[in-house]
């Protein structure tokens, strides 16, 4: 049996917010609010790290994780408001949803809103109308500019997304919640950050960083700017790296093992000696 989920690439997406727009366009959302966010199926989480001119902003597109295990089916009390397809997804029926929003309070990604217009909660449900229709993917892997969106069947592990899932090591938001989510992620690229003074304190800037992959040894250099500062972007979390901080009159710094943790790691201050 074919059970839908979807992988977001988030090294791929361009956060141009295409995916909503059209979900938006498609579903006729109207517009407004609900608990501070715009009426959407899709959203955006928005998470600005580092400090100017090294700073990142992370966006990850938020929908319903249509969960095997789902916490709204449990809290609704309406037979049929809220079913969830053989194919896994969770569908809502506006007909017989009375909006008494036990499910908008259950689910712990919060993923669903009261809709006005319908007098019922809505939500992601994958397009399923229009994949019932023949349509073969959801509007938002369609429209989506930076191809960071892959549909397809997830109890297939030679399926295009299982494979791929594999291959980015990607999975499901917050495991904790043991909600068994069909939606995986990969996460953000990581950002290493550091400054380098002498050892009187002063800023240096005439040294050059290296940060060298070990798994295949490639080698990638920068400069420091005015104040030492340097930045390494686009670096792979969980992959381990060595650094090296050489310069003319200066000792070279070596870092031999360095493995990037976070979406944006910073060293702190680096000294380096004569």
């Amino acid at each position: 049996m074919v059970k839908y989920g979807m992988l977001v690439d988030l090294k791929s997406c361009l956060g141009c917010r295409t995916c909503m727009t059209a979900c938006k366009n498609v579903n006729q959302i109207p517009l407004g609010n609900y608990s501070g966010r715009q009426y959407y199926r899709l959203w955006p989480a928005d998470i600005e790290l580092g400090k100017y001119p090294y700073v990142t902003r992370n966006t990850t597109a938020l929908r319903c994780m249509q969960c095997q295990n789902a916490p709204c089916m449990d809290a609704c009390p309406i037979p049929g408001a809220l079913t969830q397809r053989p194919d896994g997804i969770i569908v809502v029926d506006a007909t017989k949803c009375t909006g008494c929003l036990y499910c908008v309070a259950a689910c712990p990604y919060g993923a669903m809103y009261f809709r006005p217009d319908l007098k019922a909660v809505d939500k992601c449900d994958l397009c399923a109308a229009q994949l019932d229709a023949g349509v073969k993917a959801p509007t938002c892997v369609t429209t989506c500019m930076g191809d960071a969106l892959t549909f397809g069947d997830i109890s297939d592990p030679k399926s295009t997304i299982s494979v791929a899932i594999a291959a980015l090591g990607a999975a499901p938001l917050s495991p904790e919640y043991s909600t068994s989510p069909s939606i995986y992620y990969t996460t953000h690229s990581g950002i290493l950050h550091a400054q380098v003074v002498d050892d009187l304190g002063n800023v240096v800037t005439t040294a050059t960083p290296t940060l060298t992959d070990l798994s295949n040894k490639t080698s990638t250099s920068t400069s420091l700017d005015s104040n030492g500062e340097f930045a390494f972007r686009s670096l792979k979390i969980g992959k381990t790296y060595s650094l090296t901080i050489a310069g003319t009159g200066y000792r070279s710094y070596v870092i031999s093992t360095l493995t990037v943790t976070s979406e944006y790691q910073d060293l702190g201050t680096v000294r380096i000696y004569p």
